[in-house]
């Protein structure tokens, strides 16, 4: 796993072919072709994410789009567009987005009843 820490920010696009952890500030796209990427509470993220898996304990502002989930836990917060065939939102989470799950991808999760699209955990 790549780690971009507390004190470090970055202007500029990040890309990456494993997982990857998020502690300080990007102002960038972020594009994972693999993995996942985690972002650490107190992480900052200005710009547009692409990757298969997010999980999401800081902020981000700009769109984002994952193939596999989002993931956004408490006292995270999340503005712009969201594209993703699952999406999981904590209690205590702050979302000011556009939600997109395509239908392809509802699709394939309706054939699995125990997998939901939307969860939110309390």
């Amino acid at each position: 796993m790549n780690y971009i820490g507390p004190s470090v920010s970055i202007k500029g696009t990040i890309t990456s072919g494993e997982d990857l952890a998020i502690a300080g500030r990007v102002e960038g796209d972020v594009h994972l072709d693999a993995g996942e990427l985690m972002l650490a509470p107190g992480s900052q993220v200005v710009g547009d994410l692409s990757v298969p898996s997010v999980v999401v304990h800081g902020s981000v502002q700009g769109n984002v789009t994952a193939s596999v989930r989002v993931d956004v836990r408490p006292h995270a917060s999340v503005g712009g567009a969201v594209v993703t065939p699952a999406l999981l939102v904590a209690e205590g989470a702050q979302l000011n987005c556009r939600v997109e799950m395509p239908a392809t991808s509802r699709r394939h999760l309706a054939q699995a009843p125990d997998r939901a699209t939307l969860a939110v955990a309390g």
